[in-house]
């Protein structure tokens, strides 16, 4: 289940967000909620109250607070959550860089935009969750979550992972090459910026 939510001052475009994800919904028979908030605050004070969000579309241009202001105060108190920008002004792009933003979705570009987006997310977060079975020493494996593997890295003919937690871990020995990895992990976001380094993009 995907939470969304939409903060826009402009009625039309919270309508066409809805019509949207409906039909998402319905074609990819995709489970996703979703909550318009015609004001910031009004998103702000749920928040507040405890609601989450998988994902959050802000416009930037509104009149109590900006999309970027709303991210910047997100970010502050920790929120973790995917941010989307959504702006009819291409110029605004490059402010919300330095908030990680997961898309900018144009307003005149409403529709494509944010189809894109949206499976582009939703493939995200399946990855996620995607579990592969490595082989260590004496004889062990181990069912790691792809989400969970930071990169691979070979030291001579040694191959090891590191995990989000940046615990390494030994892989078993003459059982993987890093060009078996690469091939089995690319489709899974993975890219190789060196022979003996293959990180997750994510």
């Amino acid at each position: 289940m995907i939470k969304a939510a939409f903060c826009d001052d402009d009625l039309s475009v919270l309508n066409e967000l809805h019509v949207l994800m409906d039909n998402y919904r319905v074609e990819r028979n995709q489970e996703i909620t979703y909550t318009a908030f015609h004001s910031p605050l009004e998103l702000i004070a749920q928040i507040e109250k405890g609601m989450r969000f998988d994902i959050l579309f802000l416009d930037i241009d509104m009149p109590e607070l900006s999309g970027i202001q709303l991210a910047s105060k997100f970010r502050d108190n920790g929120l973790d959550t995917t941010l989307v920008f959504v702006s009819s002004h291409d110029d605004f792009v490059f402010e919300t860089f330095r908030y990680n933003a997961y898309r900018f979705v144009r307003k005149n570009k409403l529709l494509s935009d944010t189809q894109e987006m949206i499976s582009s997310f939703c493939a995200a977060l399946k990855m996620k969750s995607v579990i592969v079975r490595l082989d260590l020493d004496q004889q062990r494996t181990l069912e790691q979550k792809v989400s969970g593997i930071a990169y691979f890295y070979s030291i001579r003919h040694d191959i090891y992972f590191v995990t989000a937690q940046k615990e390494s871990i030994r892989l078993a020995m003459h059982t993987y090459t890093m060009n078996e990895l690469e091939k089995q992990f690319t489709e899974k976001g993975f890219i190789r910026v060196h022979r003996s380094y293959l990180v997750n993009y994510a």
